[in-house]
């Protein structure tokens, strides 16, 4: 019999059961130090050995020192049960040991809620949403003290601007979430902005069926809406997905597949799924559902990108109009998610303010217009009144001096990306 002179190498395979599917691994020798690994309540890992290095008559027992706090199954799966510490152990039939010290933690977040818009001088209170436990406490910020300040939760309003406030758990900085607030003057519903407008009577010749123009943008309408639809772009955290944002997309082609279902190809801004984990289509009337779907190309320069998705209903294309026939003063439609899907499909509608913009550090080229957007129609449509596409929505001004300042990237540097 060989001399007992190789130690026995346990390696772990450390796999968490997330949506994540990401793995990791730890090895520890017999009658090594003993190792931690950490873990949430309701985690599994599965612990396995290097079977090449150990003797086939020697047999493996998994054990924990509190099936309480995390048991372990005779193949060596551990099951995060309650948040406090445990020792799993791995001992040879010959009498070789080695531990695993276990610190299983509650999962747990911060969720800030509360209006999101405050006065100059006056205050609003933010709720971080956690039960806290005995020493624990939130750590507020902002992330422009000129802008707004906090102070336990309450938000005070400096001057107009945008400002960031985190909330972080004082135990566990991993614990966080953020929010912005928008600071505003006067009484918080406008930014007065006082202009000298001259009267004068203009003599008109004729006449105007308004109600046929009514009747033309509901036709339109109708016919354009539902080519505009939700992108949702994932992080992933701990356990689980977290959404990252939500921004619009545009179906700009449709085929046919093998199952009777169809591809959409769909246009959007790059922003929108910038720093992606996993990006989902979502679909109005779709109650609670997202579809998956495929990253094809982007290009941060332009601020464009095109994705794919399957789905088994009939949507509307888009069609384009001629890269030159937009003209300024021209009537046009917005249709997007401003501020997400609870405002899914809205329409706005405007004139073009300028064609062929040029914007600071922008590569793109651009529509500039006065139909109302907000964050959530980033790569939503911008339309003429015949319901072609002139446009990707993707830049407003946000400033309390400002409105009615959207553009929308024009159909060249569209058709250039396209190929």
């Amino acid at each position: 019999m060989k001399k007992n002179r190789i130690f026995i190498i346990l390696f772990i395979i450390i796999a968490l059961i997330t949506l994540s599917a990401c793995s990791n691994s730890v090895s520890f020798s017999i009658n090594s130090a003993y190792k931690k690994l950490e873990m949430y309540v309701g985690e599994s890992y599965l612990l396995s050995t290097n079977y090449e290095d150990i003797d086939d008559t020697k047999e493996i027992t998994w054990t924990s020192s509190d099936d309480n706090i995390a048991s372990v199954s005779k193949d060596g799966e551990i099951l995060a049960k309650s948040a406090g510490t445990a020792y799993i152990s791995a001992k040879l039939s010959d009498g070789q040991e080695t531990k695993l010290y276990l610190i299983i933690k509650e999962l747990r977040s911060i969720k800030l809620s509360g209006t999101q818009m405050v006065v100059v001088g006056k205050t609003v209170t933010l709720n971080p949403n956690i039960s806290l436990k005995d020493g624990e406490n939130i750590i507020w910020k902002s992330s422009d003290t000129a802008v707004a300040t906090v102070s336990n939760g309450v938000v005070s309003g400096i001057k107009p601007g945008f400002a960031k406030i985190s909330a972080k758990l004082s135990s566990d900085n991993s614990i966080y979430d953020e929010i912005n607030i928008l600071v505003r003057s006067g009484d918080g519903t406008q930014d007065v902005v006082i202009n000298n407008i001259y009267q004068e009577t203009y003599d008109y010749t004729g006449s105007s069926d308004l109600t046929s123009f009514s009747n033309k943008l509901i036709e339109t309408v109708q016919n354009v809406k539902d080519s505009v639809i939700g992108v949702s772009n994932y992080k992933q955290s701990k356990t689980s997905l977290a959404l990252q944002g939500v921004g619009s997309g545009v179906v700009i082609n449709k085929e046919d597949n093998t199952d009777g279902t169809y591809k959409y190809t769909i246009l959007t801004n790059h922003h929108v799924i910038e720093n992606y984990y996993v990006i989902k289509i979502y679909i109005g009337g779709e109650v609670d559902k997202e579809f998956d779907c495929e990253f094809v190309k982007s290009n941060k320069a332009i601020d464009l990108a095109i994705l794919t998705f399957n789905y088994d209903k009939v949507l509307p294309v888009v069609e384009f109009a001629g890269e030159n026939d937009t003209k300024i003063g021209e009537f046009v439609l917005a249709v997007g998610n401003p501020d997400g899907y609870d405002y899914y499909n809205s329409v706005t509608f405007g004139i073009t303010s300028f064609v062929g913009r040029s914007l600071d550090n922008e590569t793109a080229t651009f529509i500039q217009h006065d139909a109302a957007i907000n964050p959530g129609n980033s790569g939503g449509a911008l339309f003429n009144i015949d319901g072609k596409l002139i446009g990707i929505n993707t830049i407003k001004i946000a400033k309390v001096t400002v409105e009615g300042m959207g553009f929308a990237i024009d159909l060249k540097t569209v058709n250039e990306f396209i190929g």
